[in-house]
């Protein structure tokens, strides 16, 4: 195990950082009870970033439903924030920071297009992961051939990349309404 040595944060990181924990933890608490249902805050066992902080572990479900989920949006739209965001972030009146925390305002046009591109290319990334595309899965199950163990396994398989497939086009649908959307910076 590589020696971490003794690394300080900056003062600009230990910014950023309060920043975001305040507004997640309060976009967390403030979630729909749709998305409060269908994900769960994990912190692993004295698991630290170098600076020595814990970090937190937030896992989000998915649905063809619901594939963008605001809290997720809200979250990840925080994690992408520099020093001058934060700052100007702590400005804002408790209202406007609530309409962050909602997801009623997104934070910047800035963000939001790093936010999106960011996770249309984590999501884009775990699709290219599978081993067969949607449209070889659905032959497959047309396949009277497989055996059953198989044919769940696709089914399961099929399901996990349509529902990728909705959250990647939420996300591209979220892109082109940027001219829209309301920006608190």
């Amino acid at each position: 195990m590589p020696s971490m040595g003794k690394t300080r944060a900056s003062a600009s990181d230990s910014k950023v950082q309060k920043v975001r924990e305040a507004l997640m933890f309060q976009a967390v608490s403030h979630a729909p009870e749709e998305e409060q249902e269908s994900f769960s805050v994990e912190i692993p066992d004295l698991v630290q970033n170098p600076a020595g902080e814990q970090l937190m572990e937030i896992r989000f479900r998915l649905t063809t439903t619901n594939p963008a989920p605001v809290t997720y949006l809200v979250l990840s739209r925080l994690e992408t924030i520099d020093e001058a965001t934060a700052t100007a972030i702590e400005a804002l009146t408790p209202l406007h920071k609530s309409e962050l925390c909602l997801g009623k305002k997104a934070i910047s046009e800035q963000n939001e297009m790093q936010t999106l591109g960011l996770l249309k290319k984590g999501i884009l990334s775990r699709l290219r992961s599978y081993p067969t595309s949607i449209s070889e899965d659905e032959a497959l199950l047309k396949d009277h051939e497989i055996a059953e163990r198989l044919k769940l396994a696709v089914a399961l398989r099929l399901v996990e990349k349509r529902i990728l497939d909705a959250s990647l086009n939420e996300l591209g649908s979220l892109t082109g309404r940027l001219a829209e959307a309301a920006f608190l910076m």
